[in-house]
């Protein structure tokens, strides 16, 4: 390969390089424009997702009020110190406290099965999601509902 031809393919790579590298060392830079992005509006959650929120966290505290109920109704166990003391315990279950289950139970599945029905009818963005806990909890209200009926 003749000396003209290795010069000419050198100085083009060297142009080449020259304008590449040009504006990253020159003291004059060109400004950047800026870079044209879709514009994303951010909106606020609706009234309904706040709704489902609070029945969601309001149906937690039922569940919970639902195991304090049911353990204070359920009848005493004795231990060591019950026959140690001669201490008379309770053998059988508190109606009375039974009946507040109950109530709240199905105060608890009336919350929750609202809470699914605003859901289902809401749940038309890509964005929205099926609230488990609420699913969660009218299960647990209707299989407490059903041991009370049948059980009790």
């Amino acid at each position: 390969m003749p000396l003209k031809y290795k010069r000419i393919i050198k100085v083009t790579f060297i142009e080449k390089l020259r304008k590449f590298l040009e504006p990253y060392f020159s003291k004059r830079r060109k400004k950047k424009e800026p870079v044209k992005h879709r514009v994303f509006r951010v909106r606020k959650k609706d009234k309904w997702i706040y709704i489902l929120n609070f029945l969601g966290i309001f149906s937690w505290v039922l569940l919970i009020l639902c195991t304090f109920l049911y353990s204070a109704a359920a009848p005493e166990k004795s231990n060591f110190y019950d026959i140690r003391f001669n201490k008379n315990i309770r053998t059988v279950w508190d109606y009375g406290i039974l009946e507040y289950l109950f109530r709240v139970l199905i105060l608890g599945l009336g919350i929750s099965s609202i809470g699914l029905i605003i859901n289902l009818n809401r749940h038309s963005r890509k964005t929205d999601r099926y609230r488990i806990s609420l699913i969660i909890l009218n299960v647990a209200s209707i299989f407490g509902l059903f041991l009370y009926v049948f059980y009790f």
